[in-house]
């Protein structure tokens, strides 16, 4: 005969070693889930950025993500594409972090026209003044969504699905953005033109 509270312990003892077990269980399908989803999620951050260091860290970051989620992955039928989007989550982060570190000189002398296209003369304070003055009027013209779109796909270059990431947006959505971005700029640009150069009236 079993003494007092013996079975209530052998009960207790029961479910322990089932918790054990699911948890040794979900833990082996983590390292699975994880193996198998890497190469892709790679591939991915690849396209944001080229630096082994910038890699290893978003991969890391991606993977911290995944963690603090990881009955929501393991549940999910397709985990790696569960992965994928925390690989998006950390990229655009750091892309938001990767723009508000770009130098302020860096950024004012991109929103300027080159010297080539002013037939090699530099333009007068003055001028540059008026330029930037006039770049910021036009740009304000945009919503955040459009003016980061256009900025990123046409004076960083990036591809479309870089785009999406870093304003948080489907490939589909960023190409809406760019798009109706180019078309406010045109309008603005017929009814508000760049400020002359002195050099235009030689």
């Amino acid at each position: 005969m079993l003494g007092p509270g013996t079975g209530d312990l052998h009960v207790a003892s029961h479910f322990d070693a089932e918790d054990a077990q699911r948890s040794s269980d979900d833990d082996r399908r983590w390292l699975d889930v994880v193996a198998q989803s890497m190469p892709r999620v790679r591939a991915y951050i690849r396209r944001v950025s080229k630096d082994d260091d910038e890699i290893a860290d978003l991969l890391a970051e991606t993977r911290a993500l995944a963690w603090l989620g990881r009955s929501e992955v393991l549940a999910d039928p397709t985990p790696t594409a569960a992965m994928i989007e925390y690989a998006r989550e950390a990229c655009r982060e750091w892309m938001v972090t990767h723009r508000h570190e770009a130098p302020l000189d860096e950024v004012t002398v991109a929103m300027m026209p080159s010297q080539d296209a002013m037939g090699g003369d530099s333009m007068s304070l003055p001028e540059a003044e008026e330029w930037q003055r006039w770049c910021v009027r036009v740009l304000s013209r945009l919503s955040p969504q459009q003016r980061l779109a256009v900025d990123y796909r046409y004076r960083w270059s990036w591809d479309y699905e870089v785009v999406a990431a870093a304003i948080g947006s489907t490939e589909a959505t960023a190409r809406v953005h760019v798009h109706r971005g180019l078309g406010r700029l045109r309008e603005t640009f017929a009814h508000d033109p760049p400020p002359p150069l002195e050099s235009d009236g030689d």
